[in-house]
């Protein structure tokens, strides 16, 4: 699959959102969020390229994470993301247990609804 990918500009491994949600944020947010959330539990997270960062949480629970309208949050059919290999995204966290190809538990969208409020309430605190 992934010499597939590499020989073919813009192809892309794409999943719909039925089994999880994600929550798009922008990079800085994601990244700072991340390593407050990796001490609470394990989320998968995704890292793109064109600056943006995908959590992946339990199926209709990413509502809990809209505390800014730069969050989206991609549900149910019609949401999708990019996953590796394809171009331009990576795996900051995983979603399956470390050393092993199990799956991960999912955590509700709730657990980095204050995590998230704390992160934007900075970024929005600090002049640009």
């Amino acid at each position: 699959m992934e010499a597939a990918l590499e020989s073919a500009p813009g192809a892309s491994l794409i999943v719909a959102t039925e089994r999880f949600d994600a929550v798009m944020l922008p990079r800085d947010i994601g990244m700072a969020a991340m390593v407050h959330l990796d001490r609470k539990a394990r989320m998968p997270c995704l890292v793109y390229d064109c600056g943006a960062v995908a959590l992946l949480v339990a199926a209709s629970t990413g509502r809990h994470c809209r505390v800014d309208e730069a969050v989206e949050v991609r549900t149910g059919p019609d949401g999708w993301v990019a996953l590796p290999p394809s171009r331009g995204v990576r795996w900051d966290n995983p979603p399956w247990v470390d050393g092993t190809r199990e799956p991960c538990q999912l955590v509700s969208g709730a657990e980095a609804t204050d995590v998230l409020a704390e992160c934007f309430s900075i970024r929005w605190a600090v002049p640009r």
